[in-house]
C-alpha cells in the first residue's frame, strides 16, 4: 500500500511541474473533425547589425594610358560599363589600396620603374547612417616605364591592386551597440 501511495504522490509532483513552469496553451479541435489552422504562439526574431561594406559592381578594371610624351603610365579604375565604381557601408572606414606588379609588369617597371595607387575618398562616414552609392577614384600608375621589354598591340596584364578596408575608430566601438 505505502509503495502505490508514494507512487500516486510522485505522479502527482510529476504532473504539477509544468503547471509551475508558465501558461500552457492546449488547443482543441471540435468532434466534427473540421479543422482549423490556430496560432500556436508568436516568436520574435533579432538581429544585431553586422558590419556592412559593399563595392557595387566588382568586375572592376583599369587600362593604363600614356601620359603626354613621357614613359609614365596612368588609369582609373570602372566597372564593365564604364561606369566609377561605387561603395556602400553601415560603418566608418578607412580605404587604402596596395599594387602588385604581375612578371610583365615588372618587366616594363625596370630598373628606373616605380608602380603606386591612390584610392579617394579613403575615409567613409557609415555610421550612424549608412553610406549609399559614394563614387571612388581608384588609380594605378607607373613611372618610367621600359617599353622595350613587350611585343606591340598585345594587350597585357601588368598590375593587381587590392582595396583594403579597416573600420576606423577603437575596436568594437566604431557603432554604438546597446
Amino acid at each position: 500500500m505505502l509503495k502505490k501511495s508514494l507512487f500516486a504522490v510522485a505522479l502527482m509532483a510529476f504532473l504539477a511541474v509544468p503547471m509551475m513552469a508558465g501558461d500552457l496553451k492546449v488547443h482543441a479541435w471540435d468532434v466534427t473533425c473540421t479543422y482549423t489552422k490556430m496560432k500556436l504562439d508568436d516568436v520574435k526574431v533579432y538581429l544585431k547589425m553586422p558590419y556592412f561594406i559593399k563595392i557595387g559592381k566588382q568586375d572592376l578594371k583599369i587600362d593604363l594610358v600614356q601620359l603626354g610624351s613621357s614613359m609614365d603610365f596612368e588609369g582609373t579604375a570602372v566597372d564593365k560599363d564604364g561606369k566609377t565604381p561605387k561603395l556602400s557601408a553601415n560603418f566608418d572606414a578607412s580605404l587604402s589600396t596596395t599594387i602588385t606588379p604581375t612578371a610583365d609588369g615588372l618587366l616594363i617597371q625596370g630598373d628606373a620603374g616605380k608602380w603606386s595607387t591612390t584610392i579617394s575618398p579613403s575615409v567613409i562616414d557609415g555610421s550612424p547612417v549608412p553610406a549609399i552609392g559614394v563614387e571612388m577614384t581608384i588609380t594605378a600608375k607607373v613611372v618610367g616605364a621600359d617599353l622595350t621589354k613587350l611585343a606591340v598591340c598585345n594587350t597585357y596584364h601588368v598590375a593587381t591592386v587590392e582595396i583594403w578596408v579597416i573600420p576606423s575608430g577603437t575596436p568594437g566601438c566604431t557603432v554604438s551597440c546597446p
